[in-house]
């Protein structure tokens, strides 16, 4: 039986505005017992209504400081999700939703767009990588790159090359969930999963929300 948990869009949930929105429309990084007392209906809806996905926790932002090292670890399609300024590391984004035609796009699938916030890095990702020159790259709930040879594998046409992630830095640590990123790619580079209870999001399917973690064992580089 599968863990899908079905949205129902006449719900109200404005109440939830305050409590995870700051008074800078920044996403607020709560503690995992905060999303334990809300029905996971009212945060799916939430989470459609304001184009959030991930659903940052104290518990997980502990989990990546012993990842982060000083200097050398970006974020890469932060989005709105408050992670990187959390952690104190560069936090970027290509910004996509800004561009009137993807704005379009998502509208008519009645989509709402990821509201940017005013102190994001405008970057794509491998162009942060060519920038800051990292070791370790995290990224939250990421779309990969869509290739018309492996059609299969979904992502999109401005997704992220993640190959190219792979190929340039030590490690590489997506939040996300196994039933919306299990067609990725590098999903068949290996790699290691980790699931714990304080990893939150906007899924169907909440029981599948897990880390993936990619280790260059050889630290091959193709960039300077």
């Amino acid at each position: 039986m599968m863990n899908m948990t079905v949205l129902d869009r006449n719900i109200d949930v404005s109440y939830l505005n305050k409590e995870l929105y700051d008074e800078n429309g920044h996403l607020k990084i709560k503690d995992a017992s905060f999303y334990e007392g809300i029905p996971h209906t009212h945060l799916m809806l939430w989470c459609h209504q304001h184009g959030q996905y991930g659903l940052p926790t104290t518990e997980l932002i502990a989990w990546l400081k012993n990842h982060v090292i000083e200097g050398a670890t970006i974020q890469v399609g932060a989005g709105n999700d408050s992670i990187g300024r959390t952690l104190g590391i560069p936090f970027t984004d290509s910004c996509l939703m800004k561009v009137p035609e993807v704005a379009a796009y998502y509208a008519m699938g009645g989509q709402p767009i990821t509201k940017y916030p005013d102190d994001i890095i405008e970057l794509e990702a491998a162009a942060a990588i060519k920038k800051y020159k990292p070791k370790v790259v995290i990224g939250c709930w990421i779309t990969h790159l869509y290739r018309e040879d492996e059609h299969f594998r979904g992502g999109n046409m401005y997704g992220i090359d993640e190959d190219f992630i792979l190929d340039n830095v030590d490690k590489y640590i997506v939040i996300g969930n196994n039933k919306t990123h299990d067609k990725k790619r590098i999903i068949e580079r290996k790699h290691t999963t980790h699931k714990f209870p304080w990893l939150f999001s906007r899924s169907m399917y909440p029981l599948e929300n897990m880390i993936y973690v990619w280790e260059n064992e050889h630290k091959r580089r193709r960039i300077e």
